[in-house]
């Protein structure tokens, strides 16, 4: 700021001490009654949560309904007016100290993010004298610690807030002061002192410096930008640098006759009024325009009559934008646009690839998002992963020409195929990155995601293939990094909803981490703001707010997790988690994200209803039940019918997603907790439902119901770019197909083309199989054990699945497979099917599997197979006999005749079946 200008300029916003005690309904709020009850509720929620104390609380553990109201007062008047405001009349007396800090966190919760204090990160601090021998002025002390008179001072934070406990035995006022006054007599009086205050000071970090800092810094105590003060002043941090740090530049005799000024200016009379504190009050100063002090008390006898306070250091909502030369010290506190700015100016400086060296169809990037998506858009928790201390040294990013994880080292070029193999086959299923995004833009702020990235274009790149296999190895590392060290970025979100649909392969179903990535990713979402659980009403700008630039990386996170999670739920048996006001479809929704994915979603989202509805195991009427049934399946069927009229909103993806919801809502009636009959002309017609549905299933998975950009590339094995809820529902489909048919209550035409549909749908899984033992392989072996044996009366109703909505019936079939195959398993050598030949060029590179063989005399869309000879499943085509008939005779199965105790042995440890866990739950599934 040039010389004449701060010599000429008063600053708005001024007042003095007259000005506070003339107008205590400009700064005191009393709650009223009823906004004391609604706190109390607030605290009763929070403790019926379980929560004891503050570290576990979030902000909607705490909804503080019509309290609200004040809270709104406190930011807007504590930022644009005063600087100073108490909210007054909480009873003290009625809760414990531990109470009294989940209220106060709980407050501040809805009033911004917390800060630490200190380097030992404490964000809630204890105000109370520690003993005489702790003085500020020492190399370490801090006057908060103290009982001593404390002189006019800032904190290091936008706001301090203070709640009072218990008040001291005498003395204790609180003084409070406008920086902005005492800058203006400054300018009265001695303008030329002014200017030194504008120019840099040296400060001490009082043995709380961050990490790899020295132990003192530099910057002015009064700065301005784009019209709004900002005044940081503690003079014992200066002296103690000038004592302990020789080497700092001494201050001149108008710093020192400077630094004096302020206090004196602030001790004046006319400048400065107190208030004694009662127990309860809660009193916010913004930093930035107040200067506090505090006079010297005396404590009671016992430590339930000393005084105590509790601190907290706000960064709200709604602070002000700061000077490049302070900037630097609120460096991890800054708001979210300031943050961006920043990284705008440092990216300037940067050379980045040019327009040519852009990824091929890569339009030019747009500003990144560089947020957590906090809602408060406060200056905490804001900073992106490649900022954080976390070590991940070794990843390397030299965009120009390679990126490097570890010994793993991508060319660009390499990069360039796989980012381009993602959008391609990817992205589509799982709208969820910005498709302008870079590739060494997303290293930059997350590893994390681009390693995903690259991990997941992997699996079916022949030319990558070995890089898939190294990431195998590689990711886990970096996600075990994720769960010790919280890293709350859009980002990560991300990387979390891909894995949640292509995870990591695993050689055990409780191995599978899906269902955790999406609950990570729902606590994110949920913290980042990217939901409101509640209503609008509840909500006011002061204490939720959301940057545009953000809201449409936020809803595609938000939404993109509820598709997924109501899928796991679907398959898994777990309960659906999407809060039940986001069920409902907004416009905003389909103004981020494509019409056919919000097609799935409107679809899949019916889940949460037929859970509602139907998981209820006290229903003990079965036909009530089954026409609960048949009216979900109109609801369902009346919302489709009207997706199916607009192309953009109907594709087979759309389809696949409709027939699972179906394929979940009919198995609640396949399989009973109490007997019911089967010859109900409703049950018959849910089973000829459920097979007409699971075949066409079948039929989709095995034609490739997914949307490609480029209709022209060839997919060698399309099944095998699907995500793995996919493959899941294609197994579950062939199991409920063999229960219908072991039930055998539908026509002969049906269970026809269900025989026709299980062995399509074999041979669609076998084809996804690239090696003995993989998933595909393994759920392969599963429906050929059923096939095999069929339903064993003897292991109904011994699982413990009644509780697992639909997926009860499939988890009935598995404990079926587990059963029979640990009675009839026998070690040994697997004999050479010579019988067999190669199946067509979906199964080229797993030509040696020793699977059985099928003869497929039926058309099987992009799956046909075509067998030489002739096998005993062409007596059950010739006569028309059925799977149930099939089953109990070894001569008439629809696969090949093998000894099958020389199988892969299916054990109950390996599929992870259990009271809690299960093939197709547990810990993910």
């Amino acid at each position: 700021m040039a010389e004449n200008q701060i010599e000429s300029n008063l600053l708005d916003h001024e007042w003095l001490a007259v000005d506070a005690q003339n107008n205590p309904d400009r700064w005191i709020h009393r709650f009223t009654e009823e906004e004391l009850k609604d706190i109390d509720h607030a605290l009763q929620t929070t403790l019926s949560k379980g929560h004891k104390t503050c570290e576990t609380m979030t902000k909607e553990d705490f909804p503080l309904g019509r309290s609200e109201k004040p809270l709104q007062q406190v930011l807007e008047h504590v930022e644009n007016d005063m600087g100073l405001f108490v909210l007054r009349g909480i009873p003290a007396s009625k809760y414990t100290k531990p109470e009294m800090r989940m209220i106060y966190w709980g407050i501040g919760l809805n009033m911004g993010v917390a800060v630490s204090q200190s380097g030992k990160g404490d964000v809630l601090g204890d105000v109370k004298n520690l003993g005489d021998n702790i003085h500020p002025s020492s190399k370490t002390g801090r006057g908060y610690m103290s009982r001593v008179h404390l002189g006019f001072h800032t904190d290091s934070s936008d706001i301090v807030g203070l709640m009072v406990l218990q008040v001291a035995k005498s003395g204790g006022l609180s003084m409070i002061c406008s920086s902005v006054a005492v800058r203006n007599e400054i300018a009265r009086r001695r303008p030329d002192l002014l200017k030194v205050l504008y120019e840099d000071f040296y400060w001490s970090w009082k043995g709380n410096s961050p990490p790899g800092a020295g132990p003192y810094y530099k910057i002015p105590i009064f700065s301005e930008e784009g019209g709004r003060f900002s005044c940081r002043y503690i003079p014992p941090h200066i002296f103690t640098a000038q004592e302990e740090y020789p080497e700092l530049p001494r201050l001149t005799e108008q710093q020192k006759e400077a630094i004096m000024l302020i206090q004196q200016i602030a001790n004046e009379e006319k400048f400065h009024f107190g208030m004694m504190f009662e127990p309860g009050d809660i009193q916010f100063l913004n930093n930035h325009i107040t200067l506090h002090a505090r006079t010297e008390f005396e404590d009671g006898d016992t430590d339930e009559t000393k005084r105590h306070l509790l601190r907290l250091w706000l960064c709200p909502p709604n602070s002000r934008k700061l000077s490049h030369n302070v900037v630097d010290f609120y460096r991890d506190q800054r708001p979210v646009e300031q943050l961006t700015q920043e990284l705008e100016r440092l990216k300037s400086g940067l050379q980045l690839p040019s327009e040519s060296e852009r990824w091929p169809n890569q339009a030019p990037p747009t500003q990144l998002n560089t947020s957590t998506g906090s809602d408060s858009s406060s200056r905490a928790e804001v900073l992106p992963e490649s900022a954080s201390t976390t070590p991940l040294k070794s990843f390397q990013s030299i965009h120009d020409k390679t990126f490097k994880f570890e010994d793993l080292v991508l060319l660009k070029a390499d990069v360039d195929e796989l980012f381009r193999e993602y959008f391609l086959h990817y992205h589509q299923q799982l709208p969820v990155i910005d498709v302008q995004a870079e590739p060494a833009a997303i290293i930059d702020e997350s590893p994390l995601l681009f390693w995903t990235i690259v991990f997941t274009a992997c699996r079916n790149l022949p030319s990558q293939q070995h890089h898939y296999r190294s990431l195998c190895n590689k990711l886990p590392g970096l996600l075990g990094h994720l769960m010790m060290t919280r890293q709350d970025s859009t980002y990560t979100m991300q990387a979390l909803l891909i894995l949640s649909m292509w995870p990591l392969p695993v050689q055990r179903q409780s191995d599978d981490m899906r269902w955790l990535y999406s609950g990570m990713a729902m606590q994110m979402a949920m913290h980042a703001g990217c939901h409101r659980v509640g209503y609008e009403h509840e909500y006011h700008p002061y204490t939720y707010s959301k940057s545009l630039s953000n809201e449409r990386s936020h809803t595609r996170i938000w939404r993109c997790w509820c598709f997924v999670n109501a899928v796991l739920s679907c398959e898994l048996g777990l309960p659906c988690l999407v809060p039940f006001d986001a069920l409902e479809i907004k416009p905003g929704d389909e103004a981020a994200l494509p019409a056919d994915f919000i097609s799935r979603l409107r679809i899949v989202l019916y889940v949460s209803r037929i859970n509602d509805t139907l998981g209820d195991n006290t229903c003990k009427d079965g036909s009530h039940r089954l026409r609960m049934v048949r009216l979900l399946e109109k609801d369902v069927n009346t919302l489709v019918s009207g997706l199916r009229q607009s192309p953009a909103q109907w594709n087979p993806s759309v389809e696949f997603v409709y027939l699972i919801v179906l394929l979940n809502l009919y198995s609640f009636c396949l399989r009973w907790s109490t007997p019911v009959s089967l010859s109900d002309p409703d049950h018959t017609i849910i089973q000829s439902s459920a097979a007409q549905a699971a075949c066409q299933l079948i039929k989709l998975y095995s034609s490739s119901p997914l949307p490609v950009d480029n209709p022209s590339t060839s997919q060698p094995c399309p099944q095998r770019y699907y995500p793995k809820f996919y493959l899941r529902f294609e197994t579950i489909a062939l199991l409920m197909l063999l229960k219908i048919s072991v039930l055998n209550q539908i026509s002969l035409r049906e269970l026809g083309e269900v025989d026709d549909a299980v062995r399509l749908g074999h041979g669609a899984l076998m084809s996804g199989s690239s090696s003995e033992g993989d998933e595909f392989h393994r759920a392969a072996s599963v429906v050929e054990v059923l096939c095999k044996k069929g339903v064993i009366d003897s292991v109904r109703g011994k699982s413990t699945v009644e509780s697992r909505f639909g997926a009860s019936l499939w988890l009935e079939l598995v404990a079926t497979a587990i059963r029979w195959r640990r009675q009839n398993s026998k070690r040994g050598p697997r004999p050479t099917d010579n019988s067999r030949n190669s199946i067509n060029n979906n199964n080229s590179n797993h030509a040696g599997s020793t699977i059985p063989a099928l003869n497929m005399s039926r058309a099987a869309g992009s799956m046909d197979v075509a067998m030489s000879g002739s096998t005993a499943a062409d007596s059950v085509d010739a006569t028309r006999l059925t799977m149930a008939d099939v089953q109990g005779n070894a001569n008439l199965f629809p696969f090949s005749i093998e000894d099958w105790s020389v199988y892969l042995d299916i054990t109950e440890a390996d599929l992870g079946l259990g009271n809690d866990s299960s093939w197709w739950g547990g810990s993910g599934g």
